[in-house]
């Protein structure tokens, strides 16, 4: 008899640990349509420059700490010395890596459409690109969305770059 119950206590254990692995893989491998993600960002810079920008993106979750994501941007800017203000509108790319929980590092691409004043003194309107990296952190806020608060710095810092370091982003992901 007390074999009989150590070969039951045997198998109870084993499948549990089978059905905790299978559970495991489940949430390891999670069906494509969940690793997408929507979502968007904002940026607010307030004081001699102004800046204000409207991103919403879509991602896909690569592994449980990488993500990727495109979107469309919008933003508006003002510099209150010269008293000259810019539309811009374009498109960007994001990869984001969680190292551990809450910090992230986050590098972006972005190609804008941008009215700016040049060198000569006149309006010109161009596309330009610009390159930022940098970290912040990452807040769960529900089941499959978080917020996000970012410090970046544009390593493509031109004359004609709306951008005055450091940018600040935060958003939301859902």
């Amino acid at each position: 008899m007390t074999k009989f119950k150590l070969i039951l206590l045997i198998l109870w254990v084993s499948s549990q640990y089978i059905n905790a692995q299978n559970n495991n893989k489940e949430k390891e491998n999670p069906k494509f349509s969940e690793k997408i993600f929507f979502g968007g960002n904002i940026g607010l810079q307030f004081g001699t420059y102004t800046y204000v920008e409207v991103a919403p993106l879509m991602g896909f979750h690569v592994t449980p700490s990488l993500d990727i994501a495109a979107g469309i941007m919008y933003t508006y800017s003002k510099n209150s010395i010269t008293q000259f203000s810019s539309q811009m509108y374009g498109t960007n790319v994001y990869s984001q890596l969680t190292l551990i929980k809450p910090f992230v590092v986050h590098a972006q691409a972005e190609l804008l459409n941008s009215n700016y004043i040049a060198l000569n003194g006149e309006i010109s309107r161009d596309w330009f690109e610009a390159f930022l990296v940098g970290g912040g952190i990452k807040q769960q806020i529900g089941a499959k969305s978080y917020s996000f608060f970012l410090i970046l710095w544009n390593l493509s810092d031109s004359f004609s770059s709306p951008y005055q370091n450091p940018v600040i982003k935060a958003g939301i992901i859902f």
